[in-house]
């Protein structure tokens, strides 16, 4: 099924659908009013889809015999850990095509991390069995809930991941060869360095080991690594440390007028005063006027409309 707009999987309750156990919705402005401007989301509840009804007795996660179990509160013979486990699994498949997944916070089906788990000892936290599924057969899947949502750094970290697997799709509708692997990996290679410098050099080695034709396992090992180095979400200082980074690679090439815009841009940047996309736009600029084609074509100053709007807008 081909797609207009990148697809986000979004719990359906965050949309404003009334498909909670009490018959509520919890619609989350950003996602409905925002996100949906460059994003097709799609809505998914497991509870619904497997047959639960609107509204239903509310579910819990409890330990019991040593095994996790999804089980109907003040009901241990309730038990919808099968059902939600097969969901699950189903729409793994289905989820390939995501750019990422909006989960709702602390649900016993969809929680990403802090779903409460019951034992007879004690009370901890970790995913809910329906979201455990997607996780397990997508590792590089960018993941958020509304609350990470909320807070800017995570939603910033979570929306470069999205958009670094939306040009990854771009990139698996042509052929499947070690040179466009390597040309990928050089227009991304800035996104990478920003947020390590090890985890580039690590994962610029192993490509050098690749031969045609190109293995599922080699390309689906290269979007973990390259997933598992984006995961630490990018400063205040890494942003600094790589506009002083290209500043310097410029400053030998561009004119003194230039240079001290430049200067100024960034100095502005380090300062609080500006935003980020000004002096990524100025060094593009920069790099088609001396035809720097290598920094010209880099993912990093490559930001899209979207991108913009989304990751350097006060949202």
């Amino acid at each position: 099924m081909q797609h207009k707009q990148p697809v986000l999987g979004v719990s359906s309750c965050l949309l404003g659908m009334n498909v909670r156990y009490d018959g509520s919705g919890k619609q989350h402005s950003f996602i409905s009013s925002i996100l949906d401007k460059y994003f097709e989301l799609l809505p998914i509840c497991p509870e619904v889809a497997i047959g639960m009804g609107v509204p239903r007795a509310p579910i819990q996660l409890r330990i019991l015999d040593d095994q996790l179990h999804a089980i109907e509160v003040g009901n241990h013979a309730q038990d919808v850990t099968p059902d939600l486990q097969a969901y699950g699994q189903q729409q793994a498949t289905q989820a390939h095509a995501f750019c990422g997944y909006i989960f709702k916070s602390s649900s016993p089906s969809c929680g990403i991390s802090d779903s409460t788990i019951f034992s007879d000892h004690a009370v901890h936290t970790g995913p809910g069995i329906y979201t455990r599924e997607i996780l397990h057969a997508l590792p590089w899947l960018p993941v958020i809930d509304e609350l990470q949502l909320d807070r800017k750094e995570t939603k910033d970290n979570f929306l470069e991941q999205v958009f670094f697997l939306v040009r990854w799709h771009q990139f698996l509708a042509g052929p499947m060869t070690v040179k466009n692997l390597v040309d990928f990996h050089m227009t991304h290679h800035l996104t990478l360095s920003a947020h390590s410098e090890k985890s580039h050099e690590a994962l610029s080695a192993s490509l050098s080991g690749l031969r045609d034709p190109l293995s599922r396992d080699a390309i689906d090992n290269y979007l973990k690594q390259f997933h598992d180095g984006l995961r630490t979400p990018l400063t205040h200082n890494d942003h600094v440390r790589m506009l002083t980074k290209l500043q310097r690679r410029l400053s030998t090439i561009i004119n003194s007028g230039e240079t001290e815009k430049l200067n100024t841009e960034i100095r502005k940047y380090t300062e609080n005063l500006e935003s980020l996309t000004t002096s990524l736009q100025l060094i593009k600029k920069l790099a088609h006027t001396y035809n720097l084609y290598d920094l010209s074509r880099q993912a990093y100053i490559n930001t899209t409309p979207a991108e913009m709007a989304l990751r350097y807008s006060q949202h």
